[in-house]
């Protein structure tokens, strides 16, 4: 783990060395970045910290002059660097055209590195990740019994309470200044666009849901199930030989619009632009955020066994593992190694 000073002058971290190297390869960290090791006093510039050569050589910058040095920094011993404040983590100047420029942008995702990444995306605020997230949750599912409101809450509400988990951890991930009331940014960034697209992604999902479910609910509806008569397994047969087939677009499209509150809270996009562009760039990698989510199950239900409150634990660990494949899937500048037209290149990592 690492603490990195931003160009704005502050303070950022602990953050891991994979998001470092994110961070270069995004280009909002340079080879004049200084960083501070964890356990170490130093604070040195990361073309100086072998850990990130690879990160360098494969953005081709030059090497830093030899036999630079600096005066210490107060609080610190040994050498530092005293460069010009390097490009900090940052936002790009137009977040929204930078996400339409992912749309035909290939990228590489592993399920086993995301949810590493998922993980340390936890760890670095274990107590207000898992707390906050908790707590978005748990209104979300009070709004959503509540007699009479319940109903059009949880319509109309469910992407605000997720959208606002995801931007807690993006904050997190991105070793910016996170804070309780982050998990709530819901209802107040991009408020009318996230309440559309719930409203958007339930009916859809459900209409979705009522196809795949339809021909077997009306074979148990003619086979008087319903009244209490015993089924006839020949009335079931062909709907229940079909339910697959006919739950594919459902499973496609809820894995495709995984990106989308994400898209809107982040990137400032609207709900229907959010919709398309999560599609487009998930499908590239649809099976492996299918896997990804079906890597969670055992975890949901080990996470049941432990008393019920490592489920909480868990979910936090899943969104935050989609905040870290999000964060994958937009980066603001390419990884030249997951084009496939690039000598040597190789898209697919296990």
């Amino acid at each position: 783990m690492y603490k990195i000073i931003g160009g704005d002058g502050r303070e950022y971290g602990p953050v891991s060395s994979a998001q470092i190297a994110q961070w270069i390869a995004q280009n909002r960290a340079n080879a004049q970045t200084v960083a501070q090791a964890e356990g170490s006093t130093e604070w040195l510039p990361l073309a100086q910290q072998p850990e990130f050569a690879a990160s360098f050589a494969a953005r081709s910058l030059p090497p830093p002059i030899p036999g630079a040095a600096a005066p210490d920094l107060p609080g610190t011993s040994g050498p530092t660097y005293s460069a010009p404040a390097p490009a900090a983590p940052s936002a790009p100047a137009d977040p929204a055209a930078a996400a339409h420029a992912c749309a035909d942008r290939p990228y590489r995702l592993s399920v086993l590195d995301t949810l590493t990444r998922g993980w340390e995306i936890v760890t670095a605020n274990f107590w207000l990740t898992v707390g906050a997230s908790f707590v978005a949750m748990l209104a979300n599912a009070v709004a959503s019994s509540l007699p009479l409101v319940g109903l059009v809450a949880s319509i109309g509400l469910s992407q605000v309470f997720y959208a606002g988990v995801y931007w807690l951890l993006l904050r997190v991930s991105r070793g910016e200044p996170a804070e309780f009331g982050d998990v709530f940014a819901g209802f107040t960034r991009g408020f009318h666009q996230l309440v559309l697209l719930s409203v958007v992604m339930f009916f859809s999902l459900g209409a979705l849901a009522l196809i795949a479910a339809g021909p077997l609910l009306w074979a148990l509806f003619q086979s008087g199930v319903f009244s209490g008569a015993q089924p006839d397994l020949t009335q079931l047969r062909g709907p229940l030989l079909a339910l697959p087939v006919l739950t594919l677009p459902l499973l496609y499209f809820a894995v495709a619009w995984i990106f989308a509150p994400m898209l809107v809270i982040d990137r400032g996009l609207t709900f229907g632009e959010a919709m398309e562009l999560s599609r487009k760039v998930a499908t590239r990698r649809w099976f492996k955020l299918f896997f990804l989510y079906l890597a969670f199950i055992p975890l949901m239900i080990a996470g049941l066994l432990c008393f019920i409150v490592g489920i909480f634990v868990v979910s936090t660990l899943l969104y935050a593992s989609y905040a870290a494949a999000y964060e994958t899937a937009f980066a603001d500048q390419p990884d030249a190694s997951a084009d496939p037209r690039r000598p040597g290149a190789h898209e697919w990592r296990r």
